[in-house]
């Protein structure tokens, strides 16, 4: 079966090559156009190709953050839809899922399906963690949509930090968009200093409430002594009860280390702009590393997932983490 489905897709892109190639060049000169004006990484932007690539796979259902891509002024999504033309058409007759459209089984992750696994990682938390849950704080909030679906009209106050750049960027978009973000709190910080501890505050937040704490793809950003010290703030701001999740990279993926790693892996990575500076290394007991971290921060590892697995030739890429306050 699945050589039948890579044979209907090798047809299709040899006979729509051209319409590929014109897809790559209007999605590049469109970027290329706006680039001066963008003042965000492209880490930022990622995440929602990644949710548009399972949308249009069919493997996740999300409508608001494809519109929230379609709305972004440097995306060409007749580009997007050109370049993957084949692979769609494929999918559609076949069933055909191409490596970056892919859902691994836990810890089975490689290079091209982390963040889709991250992805489902926090979905589940919204999904089974948010009951008797008051507040929903998302640490490094970016583009993601999720309060939308989750939190709106569920008695939950919502509060989303990232840098100002980030933030005023997310609001023109969802209002191209359509999608009302004005019942979400939001606070601006660069997360060096802790001043976003006392604007929480100031903006509603209240430390006796259950809240929930998301810190999705924090750690891309911050080094180890950043990550500590928003921990241990958290801790102190929040009730018993009150849980924590995160992910992480291992130090091989941080360092491309990893023997597996092909020449096309290391120029995905470049291309991505992710200059990681914190890693975890998943050769010496990561678990009792992340306990220990927890315990210092005044918390209680619950789970802990790895990405990727064990063998001669490569190591975890990483790991999904969530703690509760005792």
């Amino acid at each position: 079966m699945k050589i039948f489905q890579f044979s209907t897709y090798l047809v299709f892109q040899i006979i729509l090559l051209p319409i590929t190639i014109f897809g790559i060049l209007l999605s590049t000169i469109k970027y290329l156009a706006l680039r001066n004006s963008i003042k965000l990484p492209v880490s930022v932007t990622n995440p929602l190709f990644n949710k548009w690539v399972l949308h249009t796979f069919k493997q996740r259902k999300d409508s608001d953050s494809v519109e929230m891509l379609s709305s972004l002024p440097e995306m060409s999504m007749a580009g997007l839809w050109y370049m993957f033309l084949p692979a769609i058409l494929a999918n559609r007759l076949t069933g055909y899922l191409p490596s970056f459209a892919r859902i691994s089984q836990p810890e089975k992750e490689s290079i091209y399906t982390l963040l889709a696994s991250r992805t489902l990682f926090f979905d589940k938390i919204y999904e089974e963690k948010l009951e008797g849950i008051q507040q929903v704080v998302l640490v490094g909030s970016g583009f993601d949509t999720r309060l939308l679906k989750y939190c709106k009209h569920k008695n939950i106050a919502a509060f989303e930090l990232d840098s100002e750049a980030v933030l005023k960027q997310k609001r023109s978009v969802s209002q191209r968009a359509a999608l009302d973000q004005s019942w979400i709190k939001t606070i601006s910080t660069d997360f060096k200093s802790l001043d976003w501890v006392k604007k929480l505050a100031l903006k509603g937040f209240q430390k006796e409430k259950k809240t929930l704490f998301l810190l999705e793809g924090y750690t891309t950003n911050a080094d180890e002594n950043e990550l500590i010290q928003t921990l241990k703030e958290i801790s102190k701001i929040c009730s018993k009860g009150s849980q924590v999740a995160f992910d992480f990279y291992s130090t091989e993926f941080q360092e491309q280390r990893q023997e597996s790693f092909k020449l096309r892996d290391k120029i995905l990575i470049k291309i991505n702009g992710q200059k990681l500076k914190f890693g975890i290394e998943m050769t010496a007991a990561p678990k009792v590393y992340l306990t220990n971290l927890m315990t210092y921060a005044d918390m209680l590892l619950t789970d802990f997932v790895m990405m990727g697995d064990l063998t001669p030739t490569s190591r975890p890429l990483g790991g999904l983490v969530l703690a509760q306050k005792g």
